[in-house]
């Protein structure tokens, strides 16, 4: 037969609320991939510095700054980190981000 007990604790010190409260749970970096082709244009891709950083603009939510653009060409692909990014007021979903290439 097992048993339970329970502590009672006292309410937590408040300095140690205030630690965990001001340090939100950190936010992993998300990957993406694009097909990028011929028959469809579907985003906006313009090579920078002879493609060591490029400008993206697209359209679907989810997308953040960290995150990893996975751009497939074919049987190629190359990977790039989004530096920045802002998203437009009409749609609300499209964005232009400043990528480095990875």
């Amino acid at each position: 037969m097992f048993s339970t007990q329970l502590a009672i604790l006292s309410a937590p010190d408040s300095s140690l609320t205030q630690k965990i409260l001001s340090n939100p749970p950190q936010r992993f970096n998300k990957t993406h991939h694009y097909q990028v082709s011929n028959d469809r244009h579907n985003h906006v891709f313009v090579p920078k510095d002879d493609g060591i950083r490029a400008y993206m603009t697209e359209q679907g939510q989810g997308v953040e700054p960290g995150d990893y653009l996975i751009l497939h060409r074919g049987y190629t692909s190359n990977r790039y980190q989004v530096d920045k990014i802002n998203y437009y007021s009409n749609p609300p979903d499209m964005w232009i981000a400043l990528l480095k290439q990875c």
